[in-house]
């Protein structure tokens, strides 16, 4: 599997138009003792990374990411004390992640999405309890997701989508107080979501799409009082939505379409005044939508089958198509809303 590499976050140190095997004057960037040396990212390097890098004691930053360096990713970088920053996104290593990793115990920053790393998540990594960022998506990984990551205290960004993990999401990722931004999506994970993320009061972002999630979604999600998005679309998620969801003060987009959810939208969900996006289809929800549904808020995507849709407020365009379903109801309406400001 691969990732777009388009990463607006990454801001890159210095790039060039390299290309082929690391050169001398390359090589020497890589194997120099300065403490802050050049970044060899964004050219298209094709050839395995030299073997030199536990030498390099007070290397701070390292990016090579978005070329194409293949082979195994070298050992020994637990061995250097001063590093905090380990980017080696978008290439094309394969092998398993570096065990040694866990004893770089200042890392703050460890990127290893959009390769071919397969094998599991190593445990060794719950040593690195300066992480804020690690993003490990877009791979190749395998088998259950360590409990360990769970200790990882200082974390923010927690990226592991788009591999093949086996089993559920660890209960301990509630211990994550510090975590802002949760992906997880295409992980083939099962099992329910453990309730246990709600106590997470600084999560912003939630993305569990496309997995093999179960159970229901409990209600202790509405405790998170800074989430933003919430995706948990294509799983085989069962029971009601929660009334608890319209605690969500801040939420802009929720997505629950593709599962198996029952019964009533709750009326609360209508209330929320920074709803922008609303996917509901292909469930089994009856009733009408909330009657305040975009009334007070900047509602610009609407799609949801269900037995009637509310009058909403002026600023929207709605086109609707009727359809025939063998669903709850024989008639069923799907309707998407986009918004008319500018």
């Amino acid at each position: 599997m691969r990732l777009d590499r388009a990463r607006s976050w990454a801001r890159p140190l210095a790039s060039s138009t390299s290309s082929g095997e690391i050169s001398s004057k390359d090589r020497s960037l890589v194997e120099t003792r300065d403490p802050a040396p050049g970044s060899l990212r964004c050219n298209s390097f094709a050839s395995s990374l030299p073997k030199s890098l536990p030498r390099l004691t007070s290397l701070r930053s390292f990016d090579v990411s978005d070329n194409n360096f293949v082979g195994e990713f070298p050992s020994g970088i637990g061995a250097l004390p001063s590093l905090t920053r380990l980017n080696a996104s978008g290439n094309n290593f394969v092998g398993p992640l570096p065990q040694d990793i866990g004893d770089a115990t200042s890392l703050e920053e460890l990127d290893f999405r959009g390769s071919y790393f397969s094998g599991s998540i190593p445990k060794s990594y719950k040593n690195l309890q300066k992480l804020k960022f690690l993003g490990l998506s877009g791979n190749n990984l395998t088998g259950e997701l360590p409990a360990e990551l769970g200790q990882l205290a200082a974390l923010e960004r927690l990226i592991i989508g788009y591999n093949e993990f086996e089993g559920r999401i660890p209960a301990e990722l509630g211990n994550l107080t510090n975590l802002q931004y949760l992906d997880m999506a295409i992980g083939n994970l099962e099992g329910p979501i453990p309730a246990e993320l709600g106590k997470l009061q600084l999560l912003e972002t939630v993305y569990l799409y496309k997995n093999n999630i179960g159970g229901e979604i409990p209600e202790e999600i509405g405790n998170i009082s800074s989430l933003a998005f919430l995706d948990l679309s294509d799983n085989q998620i069962s029971g009601k939505i929660p009334s608890e969801l319209s605690n969500l003060s801040k939420l802009q987009l929720l997505n629950l379409m593709c599962n198996r959810l029952e019964g009533l939208v709750p009326e609360g969900i209508g209330e929320l005044q920074q709803l922008q996006v609303l996917e509901l289809w292909n469930n089994s929800l009856v009733g009408p939508l909330p009657a305040q549904l975009g009334r007070n808020s900047p509602l610009q995507w609407l799609d949801a089958t269900l037995q009637a849709i509310p009058s909403l407020a002026r600023s929207l365009l709605i086109f609707a198509t009727e359809e025939i379903s063998q669903s709850s109801f024989s008639s069923t309406m799907r309707s998407r809303v986009r918004s008319l400001i500018v």
